[in-house]
């Protein structure tokens, strides 16, 4: 009797390449909606972001120039602050915030809906204030501004105003 020369070659059966792909089809699915929904989250919590750090950066830059300024000037959508050195214009606008200073122009993107302002001329009231409501990420931000007056302001007032 002759011996079969057959050599077997340890591999796997097309069934187990099969099952095999089909798990790790399942498992790079998986990995991909994992990673579609963090890049969604990041984008939207950097977006977020920068919206608060409008926010505060417009705090903080209408707060020092309104301490900083001599004379306000308040019409519809834009507010004038004028000091001994230069005059700055603020323009609210449904887009943003635009400030115009002697050389550059800076934005903040946030959404106004209103600004008022409580310029009283009476004698009990000691400081001039101002009320900008936003929305930051479609909440609203409301932003209280005040600025003592002056004794030169409180003796005009008093003494020369128009009523």
């Amino acid at each position: 009797m002759q011996k079969n020369n057959t050599y077997y070659i340890p591999g796997f059966t097309v069934t187990e390449l099969i099952v095999t792909m089909a798990i790790l089809g399942v498992i790079v699915s998986m990995v991909y909606y994992i990673f579609s929904s963090f890049n969604q989250q990041f984008y939207h919590y950097k977006n977020q972001q920068e919206s608060v750090t409008h926010a505060l950066l417009f705090q903080e830059v209408f707060q020092r120039d309104l301490y900083l300024c001599n004379e306000i000037d308040i019409k519809d959508s834009e507010i004038v602050l004028t000091s001994n050195t230069r005059k700055l214009k603020y323009e609210f606008n449904k887009e943003g915030i635009i400030r115009h200073a002697i050389n550059s122009i800076d934005t903040f993107q946030l959404k106004v809906l209103t600004t008022n302002n409580n310029i009283q001329n009476n004698s009990y009231n000691f400081f001039n204030t101002l009320k900008v409501e936003t929305t930051v990420d479609n909440q609203p931000l409301t932003f209280f501004f005040s600025k003592p007056m002056s004794i030169a302001e409180k003796v005009n007032n008093e003494f020369f105003n128009e009523d």
